[in-house]
């Protein structure tokens, strides 16, 4: 949907596909744009209906999560953005930590999830976290940890390395 770019994001909000982008188009081959695109699509017409840039800088945007308000929230190299998929409009921007400069490409970032615990967990550059979506209080729990998916009864699973680590919030 974005001429040099490739997906890196994606989320259904019961209306249009959310795409959210990444500035590497490929492996070898130097970015030719500067920041990442949020776009929303229509499948069934093939039709972009918006296009925006939610962190301004960002060179990825990944991690989106579906909320129980209707909002999409998704992260930009360390920062949480808040969409609003009626207005199409971004709510919010937070800085919740220091990302590294880009090297040589971003293919997937952020990973979040809705805990029954009513908490946010995720990973991002290295880190798993823990996310207050009432306060966005960021706590890093643990480092070296990538990928993330949660289990039927709420245990989060994500690689360290090599290794399948698990942790119970």
């Amino acid at each position: 949907p974005v001429e040099k770019q490739a997906i890196a994001g994606l989320a259904y909000t019961g209306d249009y596909i959310l795409v959210g982008t990444t500035i590497s188009g490929a492996l070898g081959v130097a970015p030719e744009t500067k920041e990442a695109n949020l776009v929303g699509w229509n499948p069934d017409t093939g039709e972009k209906l918006f296009d925006l840039i939610p962190v301004p800088g960002a060179t990825a945007l990944t991690g989106f999560l579906n909320m129980p308000d209707g909002s999409i929230w998704g992260m930009g190299d360390g920062q949480l953005f808040i969409f609003d998929p009626k207005s199409r409009q971004v709510k919010s921007v937070t800085k919740l930590f220091d990302y590294p400069p880009f090297k040589s490409h971003v293919w997937r970032s952020a990973f979040m999830v809705l805990h029954p615990d009513g908490n946010i967990y995720g990973t991002d550059w290295e880190k798993l976290f823990k996310l207050n979506p009432k306060t966005l209080e960021f706590t890093e729990i643990a480092k070296e940890a990538a990928l993330l998916v949660m289990g039927k009864d709420g245990t989060l699973y994500f690689k360290r390395k090599t290794e399948l680590w698990s942790y119970r919030p």
